[in-house]
C-alpha cells in the first residue's frame, strides 16, 4: 500500500468518524451505545464527543497536509510526531474496544482502530 492510498483511506475513515461523533453529539445515536457503554450521563457524552471531534479533525488536518491536499502548516517533523502518536493511540484504543460492553463496538470499533493504526503507520513510515 502506498502512502497516498493510506492517506486517502484514513481521510475516508476520519470523515466517517466525524459524522458518527456529530451524530452522537446531536443525539441521533444514543450515547449509551458508544464509548464502551461507560458514559454515565449526557454531560460526559458532550465532553467525550467534543474531545473526540477535535482529535479527529486535527488528525484529518494533519493527513490532508501529508497527502498534499492542503498547504503544509506543520513541519515534517511535527507531522511525523503527530502520526506516531496516533499509531500509539489507535493501538491502545484497539485494545480498549476489545473490552467494550457493546458487541457491535467490540467488532466494528476494534476493526476500525486497528486499521487506522496500521494506516497511520504506513503513512508515517513510507519514504
Amino acid at each position: 500500500m502506498t502512502q497516498k492510498s493510506a492517506c486517502n483511506a484514513m481521510i475516508v475513515i476520519l470523515i466517517s468518524a466525524l459524522l458518527l461523533h456529530f451524530s452522537i453529539l446531536t443525539q441521533l445515536i444514543d450515547y449509551r451505545n458508544v464509548w464502551g457503554g461507560k458514559l454515565a450521563n449526557e454531560m460526559e457524552m458532550y465532553v467525550f464527543e467534543t474531545i473526540s471531534i477535535c482529535f479527529n479533525a486535527f488528525l484529518l488536518f494533519t493527513i490532508l497536509q501529508k497527502a498534499g491536499y492542503i498547504k503544509q502548516h506543520f513541519s515534517n517533523k511535527v507531522v511525523s510526531i503527530v502520526l506516531w502518536s496516533f499509531v500509539f493511540v489507535f493501538g491502545i484504543n484497539t485494545i480498549g474496544n476489545l473490552f467494550a460492553n457493546n458487541l457491535f463496538e467490540q467488532i466494528a470499533g476494534t476493526a476500525v482502530t486497528l486499521i487506522s493504526s496500521i494506516l497511520c503507520f504506513v503513512i508515517v513510515r513510507d519514504k
